[in-house]
């Protein structure tokens, strides 16, 4: 018997192809690899980045919080802290300098999407939340709608104490299989979020007889799509903050994996033996992946194929330390443990944040919900408050570490080169003291200790709790002596958090778009503080040209063409001279040393102009050139006109004023132009920081409006 349904999803998750959507940033920003207009132009030959200019105060914030059981006190503590995030978010700096977040959404939705038809979840109406907006109709908090909570001014206190509220409206009474990054993927990015995903199950003591039931995805969630829509702007920086104890274990709905939830403990059929060798790492989804597990690794899943001596194998008997197959571990190394992974890959994580188009619950490949409007990668935030010891994550002053490759080997890397710390584990890990009784032995998890059933795992870290009450987990009378996180008396002194390797591998393959901070530690303000900067650099890095250009040794002058092109009837009958100072109708004096009219110069400018379709994506294809009267207008594909202009690069005095003095300003009533600094102060510490060497820098009247879209062509260029 071999789940189905997985590899036919994956291959068309090979074939994901990127829309070209344009930036969506203020002022200058992100800049997309250098390309050639293949048409014969003006600007032929010439490579060009495209810049969108749009002014962003907006931010729309996603809390993806883990409810299920053991995460009330964790719940607690970020409840605690949300209100400092959103007070670091919108305060002054502590240099004084304003910020530019003016409009704050804050959605909150859990991990659970229940077990797809399974008894595993099947614990009441909150295993399944199905990424809905909280919080639930139940009274505690200031509102009980699910929709975005909000802010634009004045008082922030509303927000704060009703985004605590709904924080820990989440409780802990949710799936024990946490689908935390499916949630988020099923709120933001699905283009067909499904309405139901199950498959037909009798339930029995000795676990669920679903025959040979495949999964069957069903309907689209009009709800969620309603929620995303009233959550998520065109014209807003998106910031995610996953926040959970245990690693992500967000079940693929499709053919029989249902395997892992519906067998009762001690039923799967495990892998090969040489499946044990399998880096923890690798997930195999893509027919390669499977080529790869089965030809380099050797490793199949003996539901699969039985051939292998291990499949006759039973499950232990005696459970200490023991790998008992318990359902609550079902998502634990599952390659290893089964030839096979039933849960989605991470890329498909990775991709909902970076790509333009993505797979839908349809299986057919749409536009990102992510990136409806004119929003890019580099305006997406992604950060994970996870399992992980602080000491791999944050400096000695506890502020967040610049994350190095060899700091990721530490954390993700291979067996071997990994902090045993973040290695998941049932038995005692080498190079971690055994938890010694009442006595912390190690300063990060307490110590390792035993685990008598057999179902659970080893912590990668533990930290005191802001309210040391009776759990579950210190129930027995020696609890003290055999856990780290208990104390006398029943009481669980300490929160603890399990290894988030999934949390972290995709935090760590989003680079400069990721954040990591630590869940165990006794207060989440540094953590707060830290994703604040983070945000706040995204909205500080609108304005960052993300490649270098040349500049003229002896002038400074570049050699480039910005021509923009203007938002649809901005320009009221006007020519680009009359709009403002330093814009010129293409073909013009003085942007032009040869100058030809309108009609000349209109062939030649091919513009890659972004259009919305009727499907609400952005589209990037090139615009036809018209001349009418004194203007060259960009006719796009949606049939509207864009007046285009070109920027005068600014001469003489200015130019240098212009590259080197930070407070030059030019009135936009008399002039304006561009140039090219790589002067420190102009372009800024939160450049310097996301790795820009110079910026493009627009004044007075060649400051765009919004919607404005510019395209810097470099290079010899022998038109007009």
């Amino acid at each position: 018997m071999v789940p189905v349904g997985t590899k036919s999803a994956a291959t068309a998750l090979m074939n994901v192809r990127a829309v070209a959507l344009a930036s969506a940033v203020a002022l200058v920003v992100a800049c997309q690899d250098p390309v050639v207009v293949a048409r014969k132009s003006c600007v032929s030959g010439l490579s060009f980045h495209k810049m969108k200019l749009t002014k962003i105060d907006k931010l729309d914030l996603l809390l993806v919080v883990d409810n299920s059981k053991g995460m009330a006190d964790k719940q607690s503590e970020l409840a605690r802290r949300v209100p400092e995030l959103l007070a670091a978010l919108v305060a002054p700096d502590a240099k004084g300098r304003a910020s530019l977040i003016h409009d704050v959404h804050v959605g909150v939705i859990t991990s659970s999407l229940g077990s797809f038809g399974t008894s595993a979840c099947a614990i009441g109406r909150q295993s399944n939340d199905r990424a809905h907006l909280l919080p639930r109709v139940d009274g505690t908090c200031a509102t009980t709608a699910a929709s975005p909570l909000s802010w634009t001014s004045g008082d922030l206190g509303p927000l704060q104490s009703t985004t605590a509220c709904v924080v820990t409206a989440a409780r802990e009474r949710g799936c024990m299989h946490e689908s935390t990054w499916e949630a988020a993927y099923h709120f933001l990015a699905d283009p067909a979020p499904y309405a139901k995903a199950e498959v037909k199950c009798t339930f029995t003591g000795a676990g669920d007889a679903c025959g040979n039931n495949k999964i069957v995805v069903e309907g689209i969630d009009e709800e969620v799509l309603a929620q995303r829509k009233a959550f998520l702007r065109s014209d807003s920086v998106l910031a995610v903050l996953v926040v959970s104890d245990e690693n992500d274990a967000s079940l693929k709905p499709a053919g029989l994996n249902w395997l892992p939830w519906g067998y009762g403990a001690g039923r799967m059929l495990p892998g090969w033996g040489a499946c044990a060798n399998v880096p923890d790492e690798f997930e195999p989804e893509t027919p390669a992946d499977f080529s790869k597990l089965h030809d380099v690794y050797k490793c199949f899943s003996c539901f699969e194929d039985a051939s292998d001596p291990h499949c006759k194998q039973k499950w232990p008997a005696d459970p200490l330390d023991a790998d008992i197959d318990a359902l609550n571990l079902r998502a634990f190394r599952q390659t290893q443990r089964f030839g096979y992974s039933f849960l989605w890959g991470r890329q498909r994580y990775v991709d909902a944040f970076t790509k333009w188009s993505v797979l839908g619950s349809d299986n057919k490949l749409a536009g990102n919900g992510v990136f409806v409007g004119f929003r890019d990668a580099n305006l997406v935030l992604v950060g994970a408050l996870t399992g992980v010891s602080r000491h791999l994550v944050e400096e000695d002053d506890g502020t967040a570490k610049r994350l190095t490759d060899a700091d990721w080997e530490r954390i993700v890397g291979p067996v071997g080169k990994r902090d045993p710390h973040m290695i998941e584990s049932i038995a005692p890990r080498e190079g971690i003291a055994g938890f010694a009784g009442d006595r912390m032995i190690d300063p990060i998890n307490g110590g390792d200790r035993h685990v008598p059933e057999g179902d659970d795992l080893q912590y990668a870290c533990i930290a005191s709790r802001a309210e040391a009450t009776k759990s579950a987990d210190c129930a027995a009378a020696d609890a003290h002596l055999k856990n780290p996180i208990c104390s006398a008396g029943g009481i669980q002194a300490y929160a603890k958090a399990y290894p988030g390797l999934r949390h972290l591998r995709i935090v760590r393959d989003l680079g400069a778009s990721g954040f990591v901070a630590s869940l165990c530690r006794d207060s989440y303000t540094a953590a707060m503080a830290g994703f604040a900067d983070r945000i706040r650099l995204v909205f500080d890095g609108q304005k960052c040209l993300r490649s270098a250009l040349e500049a003229d040794p002896r002038t400074g002058a570049v050699a480039c063409r910005i021509f923009e092109s203007l938002p649809d009837g901005f320009d009221g009958g006007r020519t680009c001279e009359q709009i403002a100072g330093g814009l010129c109708t293409p073909g013009a004096a003085p942007c032009a040393r040869k100058p030809v009219s309108p009609g000349e110069a209109a062939p030649g400018l091919y513009l890659p102009i972004t259009t919305i379709g009727a499907d609400g994506v952005a589209r990037s294809s090139a615009a036809t050139p018209i001349a009418e009267g004194p203007n060259v207008y960009a006719l796009g594909a949606d049939g509207r006109k864009h007046l285009v202009c070109e920027l005068q690069q600014l001469e003489g005095e200015a130019l240098q004023a212009c590259r080197l003095h930070k407070d030059f300003t030019l009135d936009p009533a008399v002039a304006g132009g561009f140039c090219y600094s790589t002067n420190d102060e102009i372009i800024g510490e939160q450049c310097k920081r996301l790795g820009t060497t110079g910026t493009v820098r627009l004044l007075g009247g060649a400051d765009p409006p919004d919607g404005a879209e510019l395209f810097p062509y470099c290079g010899d260029s022998t038109c007009w």
